[in-house]
């Protein structure tokens, strides 16, 4: 029998994010045997590549109508989904005004969108719904599978979509009563395998470590001259991401040294990028430091910043994340790498070449751990010692095609 597979996303291939897809989809195929279709949420600005043989279908971008709304909402008081959901609210001791309603808006939701997607599901084919967030398009998902006997539905976990305690509320809905729904749980580190299994009672058997990748290049980045040191980060320009505290690192950290030269290149835009700028502007003036804000370039861009640059240290500041793939670009080219102890990146940087930083940190730690790797980070060795260990585990070509295995 032939198959169907519904690929959903927040935007991609249109921009606004989910850069790291770019890295998985060349590896996906379609063909007479596996249709492949694109569903995202939203639909704004170009395309971006992706294999021709793929389709994408915006059903799920177009305004949902007030019938829709009112539909989903009646439909949605009235499920067994919300029972039993309140339900889960009431033993977790999470009852409130606020939890509710966000429930009750799940819920219809999921309800809207399952009844979307329903005419797509064709009853002659096997029917495989690829969630790359556990949202709300994974809840549709499952509500779909109630429905239907030919669907099997998988789904990706991150971060913003995995940990409670980062939500305003401590709470995810359906993370419990769906917790054995999905037919897979695909997780980027080992550190979320235990946080699903620990906190939302997933069984293990349907938990799989599937690692993110990047491409692998030949060369390394360039370092520079000695009395220099060109720091880069790569992060949207958001509150969680801390980016203030690695200037004020950096600003202390020359007023220490002012005999080093200091290049600092921020890669990533957002709403604070602005006022980022200014705090730069500020706190550097009169130092030996040259800021660069590039805004928010593709993928291909970052990999090719990092070839033809001199880059010296990569920083990391986040509050919460899953696994960086920034993180990995750097060190495929050799970047040796400064970093909380957050997500899985401490399953990235278990090599003596960078640096983990503890969980919550501050500019003094990041200031220090600049200090420290002022000289080792231009050693070739350390250097080599952090793309090995991308390649080794963290290989776009071999995580991928491992991972669509599961779909043939």
């Amino acid at each position: 029998m032939n198959k169907q597979t519904f690929f959903f996303t927040g935007c991609f291939p249109y921009e606004g994010g989910e850069h790291f897809i770019e890295n998985e989809i060349p590896y996906w195929n379609s063909n007479s045997e596996n249709e492949v279709t694109i569903f995202p949420l939203k639909a704004n600005g170009k395309k971006r590549d992706y294999p021709k043989e793929i389709k994408v279908d915006t059903l799920l971008t177009k305004k949902i109508t007030v019938k829709q709304k009112l539909k989903g909402l009646v439909l949605g008081v009235f499920s067994k989904y919300l029972f039993r959901e309140i339900y889960t609210l009431i033993k977790q001791k999470k009852i409130n005004y606020k939890n509710v309603v966000t429930v009750v808006k799940v819920t219809a939701k999921g309800i809207i969108l399952s009844n979307l997607l329903e005419d797509k599901i064709d009853e002659g084919k096997s029917n495989y719904i690829y969630c790359y967030w556990n949202n709300e398009l994974a809840i549709a998902g499952v509500i779909l599978k109630d429905r239907k006997k030919n669907i099997k539905v998988f789904t990706r976990c991150h971060r913003y979509d995995l940990y409670e305690e980062h939500h305003e509320l401590k709470y995810i809905p359906f993370k419990r009563q769906f917790a054995n729904k999905y037919d897979k749980w695909f997780v980027i580190c080992e550190s979320a395998k235990n946080y699903l299994t620990e906190k939302y009672g997933v069984k293990n058997e349907n938990i799989a470590l599937s690692r993110l990748g990047v491409e692998v290049h030949d060369n390394l980045s360039s370092i520079s001259n000695n009395n220099c040191l060109n720091i880069v980060s790569v992060s949207y320009c958001v509150p969680v991401k801390q980016v203030d505290k690695i200037i004020k690192a950096i600003s202390d950290f020359s007023s220490s040294n002012p005999e080093i030269t200091i290049r600092w290149t921020h890669i990533g835009g957002g709403e604070l990028m602005n006022s980022l700028q200014d705090l730069a502007f500020k706190l550097f003036e009169g130092k030996n430091i040259k800021s660069i804000f590039l805004g928010n370039v593709s993928n291909n861009k970052v990999n090719e910043f990092f070839l033809k640059n001199k880059v010296d240290v990569f920083i990391n500041a986040s509050a919460s994340e899953g696994v960086p793939v920034s993180i990995m670009e750097a060190m495929e080219f050799g970047i040796p790498v400064i970093a909380p102890n957050v997500g899985g990146i401490s399953e990235l940087l278990e090599l003596d070449s960078c640096i983990l930083l503890p969980e919550k940190i501050t500019e003094k730690d990041i200031c220090n751990a600049i200090f420290s790797i002022y000289k080792s980070c231009k050693d070739i060795d350390k250097r080599e010692a952090c793309k090995t260990k991308i390649n080794n585990e963290y290989n776009a070509q071999t995580n991928f095609k491992s991972f669509i295995e599961n779909f043939k």
